[in-house]
């Protein structure tokens, strides 16, 4: 909001009379006002960007949305939720998502929060030549980072003939799962299977670390003793 706007509701806040444009008289009004925002007001405070005053008097109740990279736990069913959505607002009879997909979509950061994934998602709707969303289906930042294959290339013995009856996504959702599994035994290492250490470390919640572990076959009670 301009600073010079914020006087004029900060006036009604207080006062609880507001004056119609061309208007002689205040007006008492009975009112709820719900602000957000997406920067740190107090840092905009400090900068003089925003009154002090107009601060105080709205955070009565303040209510802190993590971004979505907080909660990755949540995007499978967000994404679902969306596609059902766009089902029927696009009209494709597209109804899910592959594990693939969904793996990479977990493993995104989601600088654009919530607003992204509808967007990917939408996205994907529009571009899906079956009734599933893959891999290939998503925005190319999605993919496979080419570095990350070298260095797991570079870790392993592969045989790349034996990918020739495979398809691209199974191709990049085995290497994603071996980077995944090596990077979370690193860190499950380091403390010495402390998932909840292990997932402050990881950027992910608890309970999505233990999803993974699952998924990925590793048991934390292999790590207690590492050093």
């Amino acid at each position: 909001m301009p600073l010079h706007l914020q006087p004029k509701l900060l006036r009604v806040l207080q006062d609880y009379e507001i004056k119609p444009v061309g208007g002689e008289n205040n007006i008492w009004t009975d009112t709820r006002v719900i602000a957000a925002t997406n920067r740190n007001l107090e840092q905009e405070i400090a900068r003089k960007n925003f009154r002090k005053d107009l601060y105080y008097r709205l955070s009565v109740l303040v209510l802190t949305i993590p971004p979505l990279r907080n909660h990755k736990e949540d995007i499978p069913g967000l994404a679902r939720r969306f596609v059902n959505y766009y089902r029927y607002k696009i009209g494709r009879e597209i109804n899910r998502l592959s594990e693939q997909a969904l793996n990479v979509l977990c493993n995104y950061d989601w600088p654009g929060n919530t607003r992204e994934l509808m967007n990917v998602i939408e996205r994907a709707m529009i571009l899906c030549k079956t009734d599933e969303i893959n891999i290939v289906d998503l925005p190319h930042s999605f993919h496979q980072n080419t570095y990350q294959m070298e260095q797991i290339l570079r870790g392993e013995k592969f045989t790349p003939t034996t990918w020739m009856n495979k398809t691209l996504p199974e191709v990049q959702q085995y290497v994603m799962d071996k980077a995944e599994e090596l990077y979370l035994a690193m860190v499950l290492k380091k403390t010495h299977g402390r998932v909840g250490q292990a997932a402050q470390i990881a950027g992910i919640h608890p309970r999505g670390l233990y999803n993974k572990m699952k998924r990925l076959g590793l048991r934390k009670e292999n790590f207690k003793n590492s050093i």
